[in-house]
């Protein structure tokens, strides 16, 4: 938000163009994309971290005041009754309640292994519909706002972590090494359905997706090699 909204002002950009912005460029994929490549770049060791972050960071983040971004940079009447219902009604919001309340209950060694196989289908889920989705004509006239979100989110976003660490004096530590790692994951696929749901410029939301997940895999990991050698 401090980078993203004084240079929308400076570019002239529309609200919905900055909201789009905000929520696709402001949240990383922790969770489709940065599970599977912090399990193999750190190990699966740091898989609880990783779910920790995405739980309480991106999705809990997103499902509050995600939505209050949306809410506000669409066309609709910013109220918070609306808002608030629209938060309690978000199913990542109600999932993560429910994992919650839930958590401590005994669960059946066949409901275990049918969350697994379902989970271990999500990845190559993921990147096969944004692979599919890719449209090239979508394009024309949005150039210059996809490489300013795409920057953000693969280059300025870990970057800005990385010189915490390094401020810190802790780039080294593992656990700064996955969180700087995750900063440089893709557009989130959440935020990026919450963008097209309330109407912010659904085409630059959909190249933002369909070009930052594949570009990733190139992007993210000389943070990890970077990290490695503070």
């Amino acid at each position: 938000m401090v980078l993203l909204i004084p240079l929308s002002r400076r570019l002239g950009w529309s609200r919905q163009r900055l909201g789009a912005q905000l929520l696709v460029a402001g949240w990383g994929n922790t969770s489709f994309v940065g599970l599977p490549m912090v399990t193999a770049y750190a190990g699966a060791q740091f898989a609880g971290l990783v779910l920790f972050i995405d739980l309480f960071d991106s999705y809990l983040a997103l499902s509050v005041l995600g939505i209050a971004i949306a809410t506000d940079c669409s066309d609709t009447t910013f109220r918070w009754s609306t808002v608030a219902r629209r938060i309690v009604t978000f199913p990542p919001f109600l999932a993560i309640v429910i994992a919650l309340a839930t958590n401590h209950l005994d669960r059946p060694d066949w409901l275990e292994g049918l969350l697994q196989s379902l989970a271990a289908t999500l990845t190559p889920l993921a990147l096969a519909a944004a692979g599919y989705a890719i449209r090239l004509d979508r394009l024309m006239g949005r150039l210059a706002p996809l490489i300013t979100g795409l920057g953000y989110r693969l280059l300025l976003a870990p970057a800005a972590m990385l010189l915490f660490y390094v401020a810190l004096g802790s780039a080294h530590d593992p656990v700064a090494r996955v969180t700087i790692f995750e900063m440089a994951m893709p557009p989130m696929l959440e935020a990026s359905i919450i963008a097209i749901d309330h109407d912010l410029e659904p085409d630059l939301v959909a190249l933002m997706i369909e070009i930052g997940i594949p570009l990733s895999l190139v992007s993210a990991p000389p943070w990890w090699w970077l990290t490695g050698m503070i």
